[in-house]
């Protein structure tokens, strides 16, 4: 049989009890409806259908539960199924909860809870699944509503661009070339044209859908670029043209135009084949595809509309005030009558008959103003002019924004100021009290302020404004058209809607701002400091008048504290004063004693200027001087000596061709040339410290730095703030985060973050070498109690399989000793406190003294109240080291992120534990080296 797979995760679903209707999946926690497994024909569907969907081919996915539903129609798996294809749901990792959430790549106007295909899960699912269906759609429907909310506030698109950015190598395609020629120009011609490649470059870190969903509903004209099958049928591109397809279904005013180029005409989708396609491949098919995109466009806006009628408007208006006069005279007594019980039946309810009574006075005279504003209101079903008021307030003006209330004040100043036991709040607590304190509240102010006129509501709630034309196939436009045409001032005045409007938006603006007031003063700081006192009055009804005195003793030391601030303060603003006051008499001094020492640095330098440039003139001179005389002798000594030296070797090669017989001339030229090798070593090599030494140049002068002329006073230095006065440490065992949260509740705040939240504090160093993180779990007087952040080693409980409890493990022996040793340093040590633990009676083995241990499972319900605060992982030392024990014992990596407890388990030879997903088990056996340990400690504060 085709296993199953996690809708959200895609892994294999454990399936025991085939009888239920719901698993939980032991990868991501989630749980997991089940379809009816007694049919493997529809099993083998499931698992294609879910297959597809995972790989985001939704359409494909949706034909095969459409199959699936065919062949058995009570199937709620498979309605649910096409549910997700419908509003293309893909489950992603939730970067902070690391939970499977969903994320929406089909967006839709209508709500998940009212889909038909929903409807059909909730009629065919059983009593326990409907609830995990109706769970998961909300969530669903709240993503959708805030994708919504973002694509509203995009401004209509003309042209959507749909293709392929790259190909299988991650490299730019011809088609992404091709639409961004394209796209550049329709932009120059003015159209407003999404195209991913730059519609969304400054969207990076978002999500897309409602960018998209925005341009796909406002576009008229999308153009499909393909040059090849895959990629017109790649999951995305086919995601955005099929969608485009199935919104042309109901507006026809939008149209779809295929733009292939190197292709069979084959290989376009079948889906086109319908569709007027455009070849690239030929010449100025570019400018063919802009001028056809122009006609779209431009076509049906009116702007070539032209009117026929042979009237004049002075004729058309004769014409109108002749006949309104003739009816008038035969048949006003009538129509008036007819008219107040039409009224009289709106404000009764009677829709249908107040409807058969305005159009007999329509037929009467059908120029009758009132007539046609009783319609309007008919077809609205509103009984009177106020109701009318309030529905156009609702469907138009009410549009709600959010805003948000930041703190601005010192949260924890204020804090441990005025509560009794804010030295119990570490600042990360004090961070989620400012998290929790800050708030989100949703205003329509701006929506109110947005028009200058009132009766802009009125024109935009009929689908009319100032310069529209009368759009009949729209029953409350043509009646509010046809009343503005015929109403006299007199029944303008009568039936004044902006002035009702106007007066109804003043009374909402003044409620709305009140309502912004009181939120604003609850969450201000003297909001913040009346609920503190609401806490300490908690505390002390629960310890008694015993607080007082310290709290008494604190408050005047803060008293006193800010009276020798403020007036170290007003000390410091007095003698500012007093400069700023003399600083004029003040500044011509200071100013007079600046040009001085500026003159004075002035001439001082000059004469050290004169003198440097005389000292470097002499020098230059001086080595000018030695240089030439020695340049000048080098040059008569190189040249005399190489004058002997040609003398002599031209006299060595004619001793060297005279013959056997020339004794006499050999001789001769041998005392020649000695004579002249003679003259050539007594020449002397000249040295040049013999004609003057070369002096050095004189240090160069700094540049004159003359000092900054004032132009302010100087003041003194502002006072430093003494060290603010430190409430008492209360000994009492009242936990003050829990009654702080307590009164938090009681005004409605949501304090989860709060309670959840665990302080961290490092201490001690890991077998890895790296310093250990340690949750606080609790503090009681002087003492805390800590457990490490991760699982940060695997050790047995005891090194060989035998009943054994707590009290006589090898794990127990090792943490007292030799990771009590390794870990803390001497001043640490004596930190760490000997507790007497208490190990359950007889199964647990006696109670036992010590120093670091493991949890029990009643301390880990006691300090983790959810799942997810009880799961753990490994460190990276710890990761690896259980990698390496599971492909050791069981030939793969295995789970290594579960943590031992020192209870006993199911069985005298195994213990508790807790597993990957934070969830108790009692059959880890105590030789198990798989199974991680994160030791527990109670720290003295005072040492």
């Amino acid at each position: 049989m085709p296993t199953l797979r996690c809708k959200k995760c895609g892994g294999d679903l454990n399936i025991i009890d085939t009888e239920s209707s719901l698993c939980e999946c032991e990868y991501c926690g989630s749980k997991e409806t089940l379809p009816t497994m007694d049919n493997e024909k529809l099993m083998k569907l499931y698992d294609r259908a879910n297959r597809l969907r995972m790989s985001n081919e939704f359409d494909k996915a949706a034909s095969v539960y459409e199959s699936i539903v065919e062949e058995s129609d009570i199937e709620a798996e498979a309605y649910w199924g096409l549910v997700l294809c419908k509003y293309g749901i893909e489950y992603v990792d939730d970067p902070v909860s690391g939970d499977k959430i969903p994320t929406c790549h089909r967006l839709s106007f209508d709500s998940v809870l009212e889909d038909p295909d929903f409807e059909l899960v909730m009629e065919n699912a059983d009593m326990v699944s409907r609830n995990v269906y109706r769970d998961n759609a909300k969530q669903i429907e709240d993503i959708r509503r805030g994708i919504i909310e973002v694509s509203d506030k995009e401004e209509p698109y003309d042209i959507f661009i749909c293709y392929k950015e790259t190909d299988e190598n991650g490299d730019r395609t011809i088609d992404s070339v091709m639409a961004q020629n394209v796209y550049d120009a329709l932009t120059t011609k003015g159209y407003r044209v999404f195209f991913s490649r730059i519609t969304l470059e400054d969207k990076l870190g978002q999500e897309y859908e409602p960018y998209i969903f925005a341009a796909l509903n406002s576009s008229k004209v999308m153009l499909a670029f393909g040059t090849n099958y895959d990629y017109y049928n790649a999951v995305w591109v086919k995601n955005e043209w099929s969608r485009y397809l199935k919104l042309m279904a109901t507006d026809k005013s939008k149209k779809l135009i295929p733009c292939y180029k190197d292709i069979d005409a084959y290989d376009i989708p079948k889906e086109f084949k319908h569709l007027q396609a455009q070849d690239f491949g030929k010449v100025g098919a570019e400018q063919d595809l802009i001028r056809g995109v122009d006609k779209i466009l431009h076509s049906g806006d009116g702007s070539n509309a032209t009117s026929e009628n042979p009237l004049s408007g002075a004729n058309v208006q004769d014409i109108q005030v002749a006949v309104a006069s003739a009816v008038a005279a035969n048949t006003g007594a009538n129509v008036d009558t007819l008219l107040e019980r039409g009224f009289m039946t709106l404000e009764d309810g009677d829709f249908d008959k107040s409807d058969e009574l305005f159009e007999n006075v329509l037929n009467h005279n059908p120029k009758c103003a009132e007539a046609y504003m009783g319609k309007l209101m008919t077809y609205h079903k509103v009984k009177n002019l106020t109701c009318f008021v309030e529905l156009i307030y609702e469907k138009v003006i009410s549009k709600y924004l959010e805003e948000e209330i930041n703190l601005e004040f010192d949260v924890k100043d204020v804090i441990q100021t005025n509560y009794i036991m804010g030295n119990q709040l570490s600042d990360g607590r004090i961070e989620q009290i400012k998290n929790v304190f800050n708030t989100t509240y949703k205003t329509n102010i701006a929506s109110l302020q947005k028009y200058d006129a009132t009766k802009d509501y009125v024109e935009i709630f009929n689908g009319l404004d100032n310069d529209s034309h009368d759009n009949s196939s729209q029953l409350d436009d043509r009646y509010y058209a046809r009343y503005k045409q015929y109403a006299t001032e007199e029944i303008r005045s009568r039936f004044n809607i902006s002035v009702l409007l106007s007066d109804f938006v003043s009374k909402k603006m003044q409620e709305e701002n009140n309502r912004i007031n009181a939120i604003k003063r609850e969450h201000s700081k003297e909001g913040m400091e009346e609920l503190l006192e609401q806490a300490n009055a908690r505390v002390k009804s629960i310890v008694g008048d015993k607080l007082d005195q310290v709290e008494a003793k604190f408050q005047a030391e803060i008293k006193a504290w800010k009276v020798a601030e403020n007036a170290k303060q007003d000390a410091y603003k007095k003698e500012c004063q007093v400069i700023k006051e003399n600083w004029p008499a003040k500044r011509i001094e200071i100013q007079n004693t600046w040009k001085a020492e500026c003159d004075r640095l002035t001439t001082e330098y000059k004469k050290k200027k004169a003198e440097y440039d005389s000292k470097k003139a002499y020098v230059e001179a001086n080595n000018e001087r030695v240089r030439s005389s020695y340049n000048q002798a080098k040059e008569e000594y190189e040249k005399e000596t190489n004058y002997l030296h040609s003398q002599i070797n031209n006299m060595k090669k004619e001793l060297a061709g005279l013959g056997l017989f020339k004794g006499k001339q050999k001789e001769a030229l041998k005392q020649k040339i000695n004579m002249l090798e003679a003259k050539k070593n007594a020449l002397t090599v000249p040295v040049q410290k013999a004609y003057g030494s070369i002096l050095l140049m004189p240090k160069p002068l700094e540049a004159l730095q003359l000092p900054v002329q004032p132009v302010e006073p100087i003041y003194p230095k502002k006072p430093i703030p003494a060290e603010k006065p430190v409430r008492e440490e209360i000994s009492t065992e009242v936990d003050g985060v829990d009654e702080l949260c307590k009164t938090l509740e009681d005004k409605g705040y949501e304090t989860i973050t709060i309670r959840r939240y665990k302080d961290i504090i490092t201490m001690g160093t890991g077998p890895d070498g790296i310093p250990l993180e340690w949750l606080v779990l609790t503090r009681e007087k002087n003492k805390v109690l800590l457990i490490t952040k991760n699982i940060i080693d695997f050790i047995p409980y005891n090194e060989e399989r035998v009943n054994i409890t707590w009290e006589t493990c090898t794990l127990r022996a090792y943490l007292n000793h030799d990771f009590f040793i390794n870990t803390f340093s001497r001043e640490e040590q004596e930190k760490i406190q000997q507790i007497k633990l208490s190990n359950s009676g007889t199964l647990g083995g006696n109670d036992t003294v010590d120093k670091v241990f493991c949890l029990s499972v009643d301390e880990v319900e006691k300090y983790f109240k959810e799942y997810k605060e009880r799961a753990a992982v490994a460190t990276e030392y710890a990761n690896i080291k259980g990698k390496e024990l599971g492909r050791r014992y069981y030939g793969w990596d295995g789970n290594h992120n579960r943590y031992r407890l020192r209870s006993p388990g199911d069985e005298s030879d195994t213990t508790f534990g807790v597993d990957f997903r934070g969830k108790f088990y009692g059959g880890y056996g105590v030789h198990n080296e798989q199974i991680g340990i994160r030791p527990a400690v109670w720290v003295n504060l005072d040492t």
